[in-house]
């Protein structure tokens, strides 16, 4: 089982790996585009609607901040992929395209962002030289001009091929009934939102026995903890989400892959900076990485092999509280 059974002696731990997944089981994080990226005013990079949205309405967001700066993933990515993802043995990195640093005026006919495309493609470069599985939003260039033909064409899979232009309108309807249903039966009284583990797994046996057992991917799992950075929560969110979603593989579901939310601290939408769902705390001023307690237990959750750790010696000790 998944870092639930473990055995523990001052301070010896043994825990189990990745190895108990099915094998070719990918093990990725998330990040998307706006949340990360910032160089918003940089390359030929357009505003898009949140970069209007959070100019013209700071109040709406929890701290009056945007995503100009973000996590400076523009400039910063080749360290994010090569001294930390790699790093820690993740399989794979899922990431959006910024549609208004591809085609900043919104259209073909406004003309391509050559700078921008060259930006992904060199993302994507990069996962590929590190051996990393990239993921984004789109099947092939078909879908999304310029993406995997022409100079920027090395992005191995896609996410939902022709999702905008086929769900795009029942998600927003979707959304639309969600927050009206929000803000009139529940918000006062949120305290129902609570960590549930188990759900994970409910949810992918309703998938697999009520919709024929597709292939599944967990592209978006994670859990804010302030508690930086010691991750208390974040671990054992983890701990507990894995073990439940391998029993439902065991059980039959077809799941193929499970990415994290999310490697860095980013621009949480309407909470800015104040949610902190990232492995990497990032300051805010100097943009420097420095990992929390949820990195080593990564690190040792996705060895080859098992391992016996001094957990003595790491922050990460929470790590012995919790089944």
């Amino acid at each position: 089982m998944v870092g639930v059974s473990c055995l523990y002696k001052d301070y010896q731990l043994e825990c189990n790996t990745m190895n108990d997944f099915p094998d070719n089981f990918i093990f990725g994080t998330a990040s998307a585009a706006y949340q990360y990226e910032g160089a918003t005013d940089v390359d030929g990079r357009k505003p898009s609607i949140w970069d209007t949205f959070t100019e013209q309405h700071p109040e709406k967001i929890e701290d009056g901040s945007s995503g100009k700066i973000a996590d400076e993933f523009y400039y910063l990515y080749r360290s994010d992929i090569v001294d930390k993802l790699k790093v820690m043995g993740f399989d794979s990195f899922r990431f959006s395209f910024s549609w208004s640093r591809i085609l900043p005026y919104g259209t073909m006919n406004g003309g391509e962002n050559k700078k921008g495309v060259q930006f992904y493609h060199s993302l994507i470069q990069t996962l590929i030289d590190n051996d990393l599985f990239s993921i984004g939003g789109y099947e092939d260039g078909e879908y999304a001009p310029g993406r995997c033909s022409h100079y920027a064409g090395n992005c191995t899979s896609g996410n939902s091929a022709i999702e905008p232009y086929l769900v795009m309108h029942h998600i927003l309807l979707a959304h639309a009934e969600a927050v009206d249903l929000y803000w009139n039966q529940y918000k006062v009284a949120d305290s129902w939102m609570f960590i549930y583990p188990k759900g994970i797994e409910d949810l992918v046996m309703y998938v697999n026995e009520n919709y024929n057992n597709p292939t599944m991917y967990i592209t978006e799992n994670g859990v804010q903890d302030p508690s930086v950075p010691e991750d208390k929560i974040r671990i054992k969110y983890y701990r507990r989400h894995l073990w439940h979603l391998l029993q439902a593989i065991k059980m039959g579901a077809n799941v193929k892959g499970f990415y994290a939310w999310t490697l860095l601290d980013d621009f949480e939408w309407s909470s800015g900076y104040t949610l902190k769902f990232g492995l990497y705390d990032v300051n805010r001023k100097t943009m420097k990485r420095t990992p929390k307690a949820s990195v080593d237990w990564f690190t040792i959750f996705l060895k080859p092999e098992p391992k016996i750790v001094d957990y003595g010696k790491l922050a990460s000790s929470s790590l012995l509280s919790g089944a």
